[in-house]
């Protein structure tokens, strides 16, 4: 049987616990909202840029949190020139939120 004791410190341990663990989520949330629109715009970006230049690749993406939900993202692309296989940075802006992320070249 439990005492009121035993009751009120099992009831204390489960609280610390559940603050303990929604502290976690939260900062691990933040991160793997980046890393989700970071995966977005390497699936997507040489899709979109294909029709202005030739055999494009993604090669590095990476965002940096702006504000809440919102992220300044650069991508490193390749793609065929006259000249050869040329690198570029491009500038993307996206924005997360609790069903999706988004982007667009800025």
């Amino acid at each position: 049987m439990f005492s009121r004791a035993k009751g009120i410190a099992v009831l204390a341990v489960f609280l610390i616990s559940a603050i303990a663990f929604a502290g976690c989520e939260a900062s691990v949330g933040t991160k793997d909202e980046g890393t989700q629109l970071e995966g977005i715009i390497t699936k997507q970006l040489a899709g979109k840029i294909a029709d202005r230049v030739d055999n494009p690749e993604v090669d590095d993406v990476t965002c940096v949190k702006a504000s809440e939900g919102k992220y300044d993202c650069v991508a490193k692309v390749s793609y065929d020139s006259e000249k050869g296989r040329k690198t570029e940075d491009l500038a993307i802006k996206g924005t997360c939120d609790a069903k999706n992320c988004a982007w667009e070249t800025k």
